[in-house]
């Protein structure tokens, strides 16, 4: 086994880029980029799964599925206005309280674990 000797502030910094890059290519899921973050840096090796390489190109399906969808569902909005102007849109009081009760509680939860 061969150690090559470095000093801690130069692993540390080798560790920090190459961590930053690879949190870039993971939010987006591209397994080829990590794999090349890993190589860019002969101090470091990394070999994805083929598990992990599914988990990967699944992610970047969906990233790019989110990234390319409308912001609003036109046909949607266009549905419930429809419904409004026709008055066959009823609002539901009981989900509605559901809501905003379970909504006060998940809130309060998370300020007093």
């Amino acid at each position: 086994m061969e150690i090559k000797s470095k000093s801690n502030s130069r692993i540390s910094e080798d560790f920090a880029s190459a961590k930053k890059q690879k949190i870039g290519a993971a939010a987006t899921g591209n397994a080829n980029a990590l794999e090349q973050v890993g190589s860019q840096n002969s101090n470091y090796n990394v070999k994805l799964s083929p598990e992990s390489r599914k988990v990967s190109s699944f992610q970047k399906k969906l990233f790019d599925a989110a990234k390319n969808s409308p912001d609003v569902r036109e046909d949607k909005v266009q549905e419930y206005q429809e419904r409004i102007r026709n008055g066959s849109y009823e609002v539901d009081a009981g989900k509605i309280a559901d809501g905003m009760l379970r909504e006060a509680i998940r809130e309060k939860l998370a300020t007093n674990p």
